[in-house]
């Protein structure tokens, strides 16, 4: 039989095909019908017991997949499963530990509570309910057989071997530990049920008090309990207990102690009904750890680790002091995809024992917590009053251990960390402000590189806090059609020697009632954090595209031309291409009129997105510019590799041919040099700097094409084109003239 992969779940249920779904629940059938006929004494056709069984799976099923989840299926099931006789040692065990492996396939992808949170209830529930069966049935086995030996005193000889037959057939034969003794606790009888849960042979037991049994820190109730039960109406008590095997180990049970009495009403003996749930007491123990601490370093989880936040800062003595960290691991991607997934878990396992080491240098034991909060990031929470711990020393001591080398399957690999540290007073802070502290203080040290640290600062937190509400509301900004453009005129020398707009550079603006105005690259910024950039770049494309077919109609030919910038990932978007198609179909611009610039880095990895992306505008006759093009001869082979329509020189080019007099001869040579190897490569030479439009003439004696000035809001962009096209160098279009191409 196929079964489910561990290691990797896959898709969730959702994802899944029906059929694939419906062969797998005939293969969980199939093998949990398996499982209890090996493990019980269920004699049914087989296939009726897998009728039975595929009711069972269905009804689990329909509980791991309810919205909210709903686990009375799951109880139902358990119950069912005692009344159909699953009823053998190893049942429940080998049940469980099937449907753990198989529920997560049938039954992922059905909402908020991950997989394993649902499997953990409905399992923990079907248990449960087991259990309780369990004890109902042995609670009904124990009157029948109280009745049986109250019969046996009270017939007749000839009836009372039949009777004794059957008591003994019943006594020896029960699945439970059963024991009569003496109201003293002198044990008198007991049965193999008995000697299978403690180790005791039936004799062994015979003479003994039942008190012996008892584990120490239950002893004193149960003595109590026992004594009373003459005396307490009931006749009966029921409770879970510790008893005392006899190789000393503990062993989980469930009592059910009641009395036998007389003809006439008078208590004789006790007996004791056992049953063993040490494996249900161990599966929850289990469930219990799984939920709190993390299975791959068996450090706590981020559940545990909060909830130890929580009792930390609720009622701090006075002077105390904690400090947060956050260690997150940088290079474990790199690490899983070029080794493997198992090399990258020893590294983790590894750097656990580094950290736990490094902390408990600096923190006694009851003031730390180490924790695994998610994948390579690790939380340490220390508590402290007088001394301060040393802060640089710490992050140097981290430093130094992940700096060596861990060597696996013969290869010595290293990763690095971004740390981040939040040391306040504990009665000033609440959990929520210390977590918020430590996230952005980490964001903010990520943002500087790799292998960097950083303490919380408060002012900077206040910015960070401001950036991070500006970035996760930025989404929602942008569908309220909160963001408008701004323009950047792309100026050259028109033929008559005059300057005129031949293109403009479009950029986004977000007038913000809660955060002011933010800027384009800032609105950059803030989408690349929450992974908006591509709908961004979409809308700017779209905008710009609507803005040109608005001037070409207008306008006609001597329309200026739209250019959008895009970021880096944008431009490796695999919707990219068919995004500018749509909208040159749905404005009827020509491939000249919209232009797009993709970061010159970007296409350095010829096997890339980007380039594909590149490559194919091209071939559609979409005109592509590169902006940071930067002085080296990588960036000038792009222009020899791609057909590139002109480029935005990066500032350490433009800048030395501005200012001759703050760089050397040689500098202006190599700048003047590349700018001429941008002619010669067939691209135009844009510059974009508001001061560069100071040094146009200058700028354009070196072989400047275009000088990108300042953004300004559309309205006033439409004047500067409208006094262009006024004064004569632009013709307006005939009546009925539609969109073309642009200078």
């Amino acid at each position: 039989m196929s079964e489910p992969a561990h290691d990797d779940p896959g898709p969730s249920a959702a994802w899944r095909s029906g059929e694939e779904l419906t062969a797998w629940r005939a293969d969980l059938v199939r093998e949990w019908a398996r499982v209890i006929a090996a493990s019980s004494s269920v004699s049914r056709p087989r296939g009726e017991l897998e009728d039975l069984v595929g009711g069972f799976v269905d009804r689990l099923t329909d509980a791991m997949t309810s919205q909210p989840l709903h686990i009375q299926p799951a109880r139902d099931v358990g119950a069912d499963l005692v009344a159909a006789e699953v009823v053998g040692e190893r049942s429940l065990r080998d049940s469980i530990a099937l449907l753990g492996r198989w529920l997560p396939v049938l039954g992922g992808g059905s909402g908020a509570d991950s997989v394993s949170q649902r499997v953990v209830a409905v399992l923990g529930e079907l248990a449960a309910s087991y259990a309780e069966a369990m004890r109902d049935r042995t609670v009904e086995i124990q009157e029948n057989l109280k009745l049986a030996l109250v019969k046996a005193k009270e017939d007749t000889e000839r009836t009372l071997r039949v009777s004794q037959a059957r008591f003994e057939e019943v006594f020896n034969s029960v699945a439970v530990g059963m024991v009569i003794s003496e109201l003293d606790g002198t044990m008198g009888r007991s049965n193999e049920a008995m000697t299978e849960i403690l180790g005791y042979s039936p004799q062994e037991m015979v003479g003994r008090s039942v008190h012996e049994l008892f584990y120490i820190e239950d002893l004193a109730d149960l003595t109590y309990q026992y004594a009373a039960l003459p005396h307490s109406g009931t006749g009966r008590f029921r409770r879970q207990a510790r008893l005392v095997r006899k190789d000393g180990e503990t062993a989980w049970t469930y009592l059910s102690v009641s009395l036998l009495t007389d003809p006439d009403g008078e208590p004789t003996h006790m007996v004791t009904a056992v049953e063993d749930v040490s494996d249900l007491y161990l599966l929850k123990e289990r469930f219990k750890y799984q939920t709190l601490y993390d299975t791959l370093t068996d450090l706590p989880n981020r559940q545990f680790f909060t909830s130890r936040l929580e009792a930390v800062l609720e009622r701090p003595p006075v002077g105390t002091r904690v400090l947060l960290s956050y260690v997150d691991l940088e290079g474990l991607a790199a690490i899983n995809t070029a080794l493997h997934r198992d090399v990258g878990d020893y590294v983790i396992r590894t750097v656990a024992g580094k950290l736990r080491t490094v902390f408990s240098e600096f923190f006694d034991e009851p003031d730390l917590m180490l924790a695994r909060v998610e994948g390579g990031m690790f939380a340490l929470l220390g508590r402290y009053r007088d001394s301060a711990p040393d802060l640089v020393g710490l992050v140097s001591s981290v430093q130094g251990e992940l700096a060596e080398p861990i060597y696996v399957g013969g290869h010595g690999v290293m990763v690095t960390a971004g740390i981040a540290l939040v040391d306040r007073a504990a009665n000033e802070v609440t959990v929520e402000e210390l977590l918020a502290a430590a996230d952005l203080t980490l964001r903010r040290v990520k943002r500087s590189g790799k292998a960097q640290w950083g303490l919380y600062d408060p002012q900077q937190h206040i910015q960070d806090l401001n950036r991070a509400r500006a970035s996760v509301t930025l989404p929602g900004a942008l569908e309220s059609g909160e963001f408008d453009l701004a323009g950047q005129p792309l100026v050259a020398r028109g033929p008559d020697g005059e300057n005129e707009v031949v293109g403009v550079r479009f950029a986004a603006s977000w007038d913000s009632l809660e955060h002011g105005s933010v800027g384009h690259d800032e609105c950059l910024r803030l989408a690349e954090e929450v992974g908006t950039d591509r709908q961004l770049g979409e809308w700017l494309i779209r905008r710009a595209g609507e803005e040109a077919q608005r001037w070409h109609r207008t306008f006609a030919s001597a329309a200026p031309f739209a250019l959008v910038c895009l970021t880096q990932g944008h431009a490796a978007d695999q919707d990219l291409v068919a995004v500018v198609r749509r909208v040159l179909t749905d404005t009827g611009l020509s491939g000249d009129a919209l232009r797009v610039s993709v970061p010159a880095g970007a296409l350095r990895d010829e096997l890339g997105e980007a380039a594909d992306n590149v490559a194919v505008l091209a071939e559609l006759g979409i005109s592509v510019l590169l902006h940071d093009f930067g002085d080296t001869a990588g960036n000038i082979a792009l222009l020899d590799r791609y057909p590139i329509r002109g480029v935005l020189l990066a500032e350490s080019v433009w800048r030395p041919l501005c200012s001759p007099q703050e760089h050397s001869a040689l500098v202006r040579r190599a700048c003047t040099g590349f700018v001429k190897l941008v002619r010669e490569a067939g691209a135009q030479a844009i510059v974009d700097g508001a001061d560069a439009v100071a040094h146009v003439d200058r700028l354009r004696e070196f072989g400047v094409d275009v000088i990108a000035g300042g953004f300004t809001p559309l309205a006033r962009l439409d004047a500067e084109i409208d006094a262009l096209t006024r004064a004569g160098r632009r013709q307006p279009a005939e009546p009925g003239g539609g969109p073309t191409g642009s200078a």
